[in-house]
């Protein structure tokens, strides 16, 4: 039996949001664990998922984001500058300028994004014909692993009709909230939601960084290492997921 999704490997397109400007740990992508830069840890891995077939860093006009786009010219990874205050605006820019059917949305603090993860939602997302799919509407995944994939048409009538300034900044706010598209959650069996492997203060770094160390590998650290992590040391992990809804 040949599944649909075989036919269609590599036809997702990632857009990582990446900034420098960080209110509580400035520069905090440009970070390094194991001699590479947090955005381009996530870049890489991003690219181990079967389904993706480029993923582009989405990041500001900002002059403090001139040198993350200096790395990306040297390493000559894709990238598309827009406004800082509407990443909504953001990505429809970057996704009109590219001509993007799907677009897999990530952040640049979430060096510990799985790319299983990505291919199971895009395997969901192509045999269902989903609108809006993501692992975050009702999250049980720890924060950090978040994954939302969206087609170009989503995009477009969300950026047409958005007029909220949060739900400009949070992209997806308004998509989840839609009841008229077609929607799907990936959940686990247990509820980790409550924990947090995201990058956002210097303690976050070094317990993401110790994860990575440990396994002396960008690409080894999975859900399930970050999971076994979590169950070990669940107090340093517990947190209160933001709502944006």
């Amino acid at each position: 039996m040949v599944y649909k999704w075989q036919k269609i490997i590599k036809l997702y397109t990632a857009l990582i949001q990446t900034r420098t400007s960080s209110k509580r740990l400035r520069g905090k992508v440009l970070l390094k664990i194991l001699n590479l830069e947090v955005f381009r840890i996530v870049y890489n891995r991003v690219l181990k998922s079967k389904f993706i077939s480029k993923a582009i860093i989405l990041t500001t006009t900002l002059k403090a984001d001139d040198l993350l786009v200096k790395i990306c010219k040297k390493n000559k990874i894709p990238y598309f500058r827009g406004s800082n205050t509407n990443v909504l605006k953001r990505y429809f820019d970057a996704s009109e300028k590219h001509k993007l059917k799907n677009i897999v949305r990530i952040t640049s603090d979430c060096p510990l994004v799985d790319p299983k993860i990505i291919d199971q939602l895009c395997i969901k997302f192509e045999n269902n014909k989903f609108d809006y799919i993501s692992n975050v509407i009702k999250p049980t995944f720890p924060d950090g692993l978040d994954v939302e994939i969206f087609n170009f048409e989503t995009l477009k009538n969300t950026y047409i009709n958005c007029k909220k300034k949060t739900e400009k900044e949070h992209v997806t706010t308004k998509m989840i909230q839609n009841k008229s598209l077609k929607k799907y959650n990936l959940k686990l069996n247990k509820n980790f939601s409550n924990y947090r492997v995201t990058l956002d203060t210097l303690d976050d770094f070094k317990k993401i960084k110790k994860i990575f160390e440990k396994e002396k590998s960008i690409f080894k650290p999975n859900l399930i290492t970050v999971l076994k992590e979590i169950n070990k040391n669940k107090d340093q992990y517990k947190h209160k997921r933001p709502n944006y809804s």
